[in-house]
């Protein structure tokens, strides 16, 4: 639970995490990095909050509130019950992983949502990885490293 905590705050702690205005927080799935801290303090600090909603093999980004409600969606994700859907690209987002290379590179579920939004993202992408979970992945020429990796 401590690491947890740890990767939260050097988050949090990142000047690209500061300086953005809108960013994508992935509810968290699995073994993935919890996001529940992150995200209510992304909205504390006045920043427009995004998670994503999978329609078929497109991801679209959802906008969420302190009061948003939430559904099991596809694969078991929460997802909001009545995000409003945006079009605006955010300028912070948080990559989900099950493990990352030390170059960034990461290994998903397979969907394949990340790889295509990340081909013509402009903003910063951050990856976390958790101990035990750092791999050597042999990237596929649609794969796109993370800007930035917090390795615990």
């Amino acid at each position: 639970m401590v690491q947890y905590y740890v990767a939260t705050k050097r988050i949090l702690n990142l000047q690209e995490y500061k300086d953005s205005k809108m960013v994508f927080i992935p509810i968290s799935f699995g073994s993935e990095l919890p996001t529940s801290l992150l995200i209510s303090t992304a909205l504390k600090d006045s920043k427009r909050v995004v998670v994503p909603a999978v329609r078929g093999k497109n991801m679209l980004l959802q906008e969420i509130t302190p009061q948003t409600t939430f559904h099991k969606a596809a694969f078991g994700i929460l997802e909001p019950d009545d995000g409003k859907i945006i079009e605006e690209m955010p300028d912070f987002t948080l990559l989900p992983g099950l493990a990352f290379s030390s170059l960034g590179f990461r290994i998903g579920y397979g969907g394949g949502y990340y790889d295509r939004f990340l081909v013509d993202y402009k903003g910063i992408s951050v990856g976390v990885c958790m101990p035990g979970f750092k791999t050597c992945v042999i990237p596929e020429k649609w794969d796109c490293p993370a800007d930035i990796m917090i390795f615990l």
